[in-house]
């Protein structure tokens, strides 16, 4: 399931400290690098770091790693919620904001920290 953060910290505090660190993976190989993932390994944690799936990525690319999201605790930090693919949010399982989106969310639907 996605993880995702809008500040370092808090992303940092719920990284499991045997997740897999492609953070610094360059944006053109993270497809091919997940898919390794995927196919070579059975469970595990994923830490991405950094991502901007709808700038850095192109459509192809984000279809691709949905299934990474279905089989592994995948986490990473946006600088905008409101960009991630909506594919991507049917994968998300923790949604943690920090407090500049608190005017605009549902304090049901989104932690802000």
């Amino acid at each position: 399931m996605l993880n995702v953060y809008t500040r370092i910290d808090d992303c940092l505090q719920d990284v499991p400290s045997d997740a897999i660190d492609l953070s610094k993976v360059m944006t053109h190989e993270l497809c091919e690098k997940l898919e390794t993932i995927y196919n070579h390994h059975k469970t595990g944690s994923i830490y991405l770091g950094f991502v901007e799936p709808l700038c850095m990525l192109s459509p192809q690319e984000q279809i691709r790693i949905r299934k990474v999201f279905r089989k592994f605790e995948v986490y990473l930090i946006v600088a905008n919620i409101f960009i991630l693919p909506f594919s991507w949010k049917n994968g998300t399982r923790k949604l943690v904001v920090g407090n500049e989106y608190k005017n605009v969310t549902n304090p049901e639907t989104f932690h802000v920290s």
